[in-house]
């Protein structure tokens, strides 16, 4: 995204379906930075199962091991080139086990395809994150998880709790 802002792109160019850049974004980085480049704003969407394009909202695994917000910059043959939110410009090329999807940012029914699906789920509410299997996705939002550690506390987490890793996922 960056890159062909900086290259000159018509930011309110339109694709062959009708829709624009900002139209694709997911993630509120990604609308900011098309609006600072001049792009006007339209709903923003969700993610439409598991092929990421430009603009999707992220999680990918730094280098330390952490996992930090981003937004896909680019799509290549191995993986994706990432945005970072917090604007750091190293160890931006992940592969598909180095990426998550809030289960937030899906449509309904993709994230009912990830019962059973390994994630990664925020335990206590602030920056502890755990692995854990989607047991159920329930109608009113929320989702139960069985956390690996055999831990039987917050088991119940709203979408925004949990990421689910990429590679651990099969393609619908």
């Amino acid at each position: 995204l960056s890159v062909l802002i900086a290259a000159g792109a018509d930011v309110n160019a339109r694709n062959v379906d009708g829709s624009s850049a900002v139209d694709q974004a997911t993630d509120d980085k990604c609308v900011e930075i098309l609006v600072q480049a001049g792009a006007t704003v339209a709903e923003v969407k969700e993610i439409d199962g598991w092929n990421l394009k430009p603009g999707d909202s992220v999680v990918g695994k730094y280098r330390n091991g952490s996992w930090y917000n981003a937004c896909v910059d680019s799509v290549q043959d191995e993986g994706y080139v990432l945005l970072w939110d917090d604007g750091d410009t190293e160890d931006t090329f992940k592969t598909k086990s180095e990426l998550g999807i809030y289960l937030s940012s899906m449509k309904s029914d993709v994230r009912q395809a990830v019962v059973g699906a390994q994630v990664r789920g925020n335990y206590d509410g602030n920056s502890t994150w755990y692995d854990a299997t989607v047991a159920e996705v329930r109608d009113d939002g929320v989702i139960v998880i069985d956390w690996d550690d055999g831990d039987t506390q917050h088991k119940e987490r709203t979408a925004e709790q949990i990421f689910v890793i990429l590679s651990n996922v099969t393609e619908a």
